[in-house]
């Protein structure tokens, strides 16, 4: 998964905490892998979310313990759940 969080909300309230979205770089400057959570000279905590229990030093730059709640109906014919947070779905294909 290699997008920015969740919505506009996301960034702005990481933006407004003092925290930074942005990709990690390699040392000649180029970036890769999604984009994460970090503090002003991005040394730290380098989270690829922006919701997370229990990160207190996180919480301080905009990560959220609140939980994103989605509902769904349940059919008879579905044959399967899967309870699972966003890193489980990084590496599960459809």
């Amino acid at each position: 998964m290699d997008h920015k969080p969740n919505n506009e909300f996301e960034r702005k309230r990481i933006i407004s905490k003092g925290g930074v979205v942005a990709k990690s770089k390699d040392k000649s400057g180029k970036e890769f892998g999604p984009y994460r959570l970090w503090n002003k000279k991005m040394t730290k905590p380098g989270l690829s979310l922006s919701r997370s229990l229990g990160d207190g030093f996180a919480t301080t730059l905009g990560c959220s313990s609140e939980a994103e709640i989605n509902k769904y109906m349940i059919y008879p014919t579905d044959k399967i759940l899967i309870l699972a947070t966003d890193g489980i779905f990084e590496h599960l294909s459809n």
